[in-house]
């Protein structure tokens, strides 16, 4: 390039004689940059909004120049501008490199950077995202990026609603959160908040994802005559998932309305599929409410549909819920008949997780019928299934199963091992809520150990959320064990009567987790000696409702009830 005759060649080596080597290349590109003329490094300038190569129209585009040459050739000739072929059948693409951005800084001000980037997000939207079924995944990242540089919404909400669905099916839940929140910090969008809620909700995140459900809702336009279908599926598509944690949280009435609603829409547009999964998961949860017969009508009524549209998973997995309730209601044959057929339609279309499920569920009812060798068999086949394909949590369940079993059979050291092995495979994956369960059932043995395990459950549930049917009665079982003459004792009663008011306050069984509560700090009250007249000034004074006070007192505890080495989590990897 120095011997380009263009390039004043004694000015640049001068210039690099007077800096340290570490600074030499950005002199040298700040003296090539000083000896191109003002539309050339405009041009740059303008280009460097975007961050991955173009082809010359995009650069056009992006620039707003008419007259691209002589400068580009020249910048790619200097070394300026990076220039080359991704693919061989390509035509010549380009690149502002990332280390010569700073030095265009000057160039163009902000309000010139931002129309370039509203220029790139436009075009590139139109080439990368509109104009191809299968866009590449740095490139729709990039132009979301564009798009949120410039709020241009009409480009990065559907790209971020896109992408972020995908992460979803991937089981990539933790990215698919952070992509909907960054976009929704420029752009609220009913779809993307839908997103947002349905990883949250798998993350244990729950609080957050009602309210980002419902506020999807809210958002969502208003249905009427010409609405376009697409909205109308991801509406019935939020109340179907909305509903679907609130039945998690124990609003059994309004998750069925919400269904209702849902199944109302589905019909009304024809969305077979919709329809086919509603009833499957109306089916479950009157079923759970104990009208077996009308939820075996609605799961026919799902199979039907199912095999109308040749949704082979979605028949396997109704096959798979009906047989689960038939075996509860003690016709094991015909339920293990079910279970057999599902197996059947897995095998066939290779559904490895599918499969190890259906084995999973077999084993434990033939357990329950006191076959406990020949349930291990089919925990141990679904075991090697979820290791193939590493279902990690698929695993942890498995083993806490088989744990369980150990049980049964009088081998306790067997049990422990198993459940302990589960428990840190949860906690490696961050699956808090079910941890919490391996962790009470490792709290139940009589052993040495027992409050160890219990505490880091307690642990837990101050900092993540865990259904309140769990939490009171885990919170007791503690208390019970570690004596109320203990520190602990107060602070996790403490827990028990905030968790009861907040948590509880949708839940049918609130009165009864208020009671338990209750009569944990009354016992807490009885052992240090309060008489029923200083009752509430002792519970002014222990600061009993002041949640984060109950907490540190637990924390500054926690460390003798549990030794550094018993822990079996990483606590750091718990988000405050």
């Amino acid at each position: 390039m120095l011997k380009d005759e263009e390039v004043d060649s004694t000015k640049v080596f001068d210039a690099l004689q007077q800096q340290a080597a570490e600074f030499r290349e950005q002199t040298l590109l700040q003296q090539l940059l000083d000896q191109q003329s003002p539309e050339c490094r405009r041009l740059l300038a303008l280009l460097s909004v975007c961050r991955l190569p173009v082809d010359r129209d995009a650069v056009t585009a992006i620039t707003g120049f008419d007259e691209l040459e002589p400068h580009l050739t020249k910048a790619a000739r200097l070394g300026l501008l990076e220039a080359g072929t991704i693919r061989a059948a390509d035509p010549p693409h380009y690149h502002v490199s990332a280390i010569l951005g700073p030095l265009l800084e000057a160039e163009i001000d902000a309000a010139a950077r931002q129309a370039a980037s509203h220029r790139a997000a436009r075009h590139l939207f139109a080439q990368w995202w509109e104009s191809t079924d299968q866009p590449e995944w740095d490139r729709a990242l990039e132009v979301h990026r564009l798009g949120l540089e410039c709020a241009e919404c009409g480009v990065a909400v559907p790209i971020a609603t896109a992408l972020s669905n995908r992460l979803l099916g991937r089981v990539r839940f933790a990215e698919a959160r952070d992509l909907a929140k960054t976009t929704l910090a420029v752009c609220e969008d009913y779809r993307v908040l839908h997103s947002l809620a349905r990883a949250e909700e798998v993350l244990g995140e729950t609080g957050e994802a009602l309210a980002h459900f419902e506020r999807a809702r809210e958002l969502c336009p208003t249905i009427g005559d010409n609405t376009p279908e697409s909205v109308i599926k991801e509406y019935s598509a939020i109340l179907h998932n909305l509903a679907g944690l609130l039945r998690t949280l124990g609003d059994v009435p309004r998750a069925l309305e919400l269904w209702q609603q849902s199944l109302d829409i589905e019909e009304q547009i024809g969305d077979v599929q919709g329809k086919a999964a509603t009833l499957h998961n109306m089916a479950g949860v009157i079923a759970q409410q104990g009208d077996v017969p009308r939820a075996l009508e609605l799961w026919q009524q799902s199979l039907e549909l199912k095999e109308q549209i040749g949704d082979v998973r979605g028949k396997a997995a109704t096959l798979h819920n009906m047989a689960g309730v038939i075996a509860q209601q003690g016709d094991v044959p015909r339920a293990l008949e079910l279970w057999q057929q599902s197996l059947a339609l897995l095998e066939q279309i290779g559904d490895v997780q599918g499969k190890a499920a259906t084995l999973h569920q077999m084993a434990g009812v033939i357990a329950q019928q006191g076959d406990v060798p020949r349930a291990l068999e089919l925990w141990q086949q679904s075991l090697a299934l979820q290791e193939q394909i590493g279902n990690v949590q698929g695993k942890a369940a498995t083993l806490a199963n088989m744990a369980w079993a150990a049980g049964q059979t009088g081998d306790k050291a067997r049990k422990i091992e198993l459940n302990r092995e589960a428990a840190r495979i949860l906690g490696g994956v961050r699956a808090w809520p079910d941890l919490v369960t391996v962790l009470r059932n490792l709290g139940s043995e009589e052993s040495p150990e027992s409050v160890q395990y219990l505490a880091q459950a307690v642990w837990l549930l101050y900092r993540v959320h865990v259904p309140v049917s769990s939490a009171v009665p885990l919170a007791a079982a503690f208390v019970r064990r570690v004596g109320l003459e203990q520190t602990a004792a107060l602070p996790v009663a403490g827990l028990a009567a905030f968790l009861a008011a907040t948590r509880g306050s949708d839940h049918p069984k609130q009165e009864e987790f208020q009671k338990l509560a209750a009569s944990m700090l009354g016992a807490c009250a009885e052992a240090a000696g309060v008489v029923e007249a200083d009752l509430t000034k002792w519970t002014e004074s222990s600061k009993v409702v002041d949640i984060d006070e109950q907490r540190s007192r637990f924390d500054a505890v926690v460390d003798e009830l549990v030794p550094a080495d018993a822990w079996l989590f990483e606590r750091g990897l718990v988000e405050k």
